[in-house]
């Protein structure tokens, strides 16, 4: 308070004690209440000497108030309105006090105008400084609210930032797993599978040898067509069967033509024509299919052993360290689509691989992106339709892969696996078919590339974009986006 309010206040109580003879000087020690929140005010108090302190409920506790903006004269209020005090008052210091009734006080106004308007005026002056109070904690109210928007906007970009490292260790430690996980398949994969290849190679030799006879070419040459043949195909019997039964006159010996690998009419009667000179023409024909049969059988054993070989060497390959970029990304794409080879049996795959400059991030992430992007997509089509996989280069400084199912409800079961909560739970991961899509999107976007869902009526298409290494010399490394005001992870 100023000196006017200090010189009104003196003026207020001379004209009190003119009008009432000097009321009563209570003196009140430390700690004593004036007014008591909520309950009933019977007389104002004139504080003349001495600080009080200001107090009021909240659900949190008591709020304390400032005392300044309320002058010297307490209780007048309540006592106009409702009667009940809007606070606790209480004495800090040693005071001395005037009490006054609402009859006392109506008397000493009606007495002396003078008095009227020297109380009016520090009534006012009092409302005043309430109410630019009141203003002030209004702005204050704004500031601290603004403050808070602030403070939560910096929590979301922290937490953001702890779910993007928390995605990040995850594709770490499932990556540091699976990497432990193949070194060990691989050590127990490569001798039995090298010693399978010899195995077949030595066994091809000797039953070459056991069919070779100078007087006899039939079971060697059929044992070599086996070994040549392709896989049975229905499709293809059912289409020559008509014209070889047509040209040997007989449906099972059609069938047991075709068993033994011979699909040609003219070769079939030719074959006939020699076997009808043997003692036993049956037997005979039953003894060339024998020697077909384990020519294919072989021949389906060496295409085994050598998937099982190009297993082990893309192992081998993806456990190799100290590569700070991935190398041919088609060459990585089709090594993913040779490890999920079990998975398209029933898909049609087409192929679009283009050469394409190296990319930023490493080849080891890569592998499991590609593995992850590939078994997703064929999972969400239910492992059947047209699977369409193009790689190359977008331009100069980006490199696509676009991977594409014919069917158009598998862009729901993808969405679904790119969102967050989705890492870790993911279906084609569990499978160990990559590290999922969630936490592919994270090491796309980590080594500043896209991945994102295209989906229409005619199927869904899962699409990377990744910058080369020649846009972005300086490889990106893992570490999470910075927040504001938030240190780093």
């Amino acid at each position: 308070m100023g000196r006017a309010d200090a010189e009104l206040e003196r003026l207020v109580v001379d004209g009190i004690d003119a009008a009432l003879g000097r009321p009563h000087r209570e003196r009140l020690p430390a700690g004593s209440l004036l007014l008591e929140e909520g309950r009933a005010v019977e007389a104002i108090v004139i504080v003349l000497d001495g600080e009080v302190g200001l107090r009021r409920s909240a659900a949190h506790g008591d709020v304390g108030l400032a005392g300044s903006a309320t002058g010297r004269i307490f209780g007048l209020t309540p006592l106009t309105l409702d009667r009940r005090a809007f606070f606790t008052c209480a004495a800090v210091t040693d005071l001395v006090v005037i009490r006054l009734s609402e009859a006392e006080l109506d008397a000493a106004l009606r007495a002396d105008p003078a008095l009227q308007v020297h109380f009016l005026n520090l009534l006012l002056r009092s409302l005043a400084r309430r109410h630019r109070r009141t203003t002030e904690l209004q702005v204050e109210v704004a500031q601290l609210n603004h403050w808070l928007g602030e403070q939560r906007d910096e929590l979301a970009a922290a937490l953001h930032d702890l779910e993007q490292a928390h995605l990040q260790l995850l594709a770490s430690a499932r990556m540091a797993l699976m990497g432990e996980l193949a070194a060990g398949l691989l050590h127990e994969l490569s001798n039995p599978a090298g010693a399978l290849a010899r195995l077949t190679a030595h066994l091809a030799g000797d039953l070459e040898a056991a069919f070779a006879d100078p007087d006899d070419e039939l079971p060697a040459r059929s044992f070599r067509q086996g070994r040549a043949s392709a896989p049975p195909d229905t499709r293809s019997a059912r289409r020559v069967r008509p014209a070889l039964e047509e040209a040997v006159g007989d449906r099972r010996l059609a069938d047991q033509l075709l068993a033994a690998g011979i699909d040609d009419p003219a070769h079939a009667r030719r074959l006939l024509a020699a076997l009808a000179a043997a003692p036993d023409p049956d037997r005979r024909l039953a003894e060339l299919t024998r020697c077909h049969r384990l020519g294919r059988q072989l021949q389906m054993a060496e295409e085994l052993i050598g998937r099982i070989g190009g297993v082990v060497t893309t192992l081998r390959r993806e456990l190799q360290q100290g590569s700070p970029v991935a190398g041919d990304v088609g060459a990585q794409v089709e090594d993913a689509l040779g490890l999920l080879a079990h998975r398209l049996r029933r898909m049609t795959v087409e192929r679009t691989l283009h050469p394409c400059p190296p990319v930023v991030e490493p080849a080891e992430a890569l592998a499991q992106v590609w593995l992850a992007v590939l078994a997703s997509t064929v999972d969400a089509a239910g492992g059947r339709g047209r699977l369409d996989v193009e790689v190359g280069p977008v331009d100069e400084a980006t490199v696509q892969v676009r991977v594409r199912c014919s069917d158009p409800r598998a862009g729901a079961v993808l969405a679904r696996r790119l969102e967050p909560a989705a890492a870790g739970h993911d279906a084609s991961a569990a499978h160990g078919a990559g590290i999922g899509l969630a936490l592919s999107r994270h090491v796309v976007e980590r080594g500043g590339g896209q991945l994102e869902l295209l989906n229409d009526d005619a199927g869904t298409a899962l699409v990377v974009r990744l910058p080369t290494a020649a846009a972005h010399p300086t490889p990106r490394t893992g570490t999470p986006r910075q927040g504001p005001g938030c240190a780093s992870s």
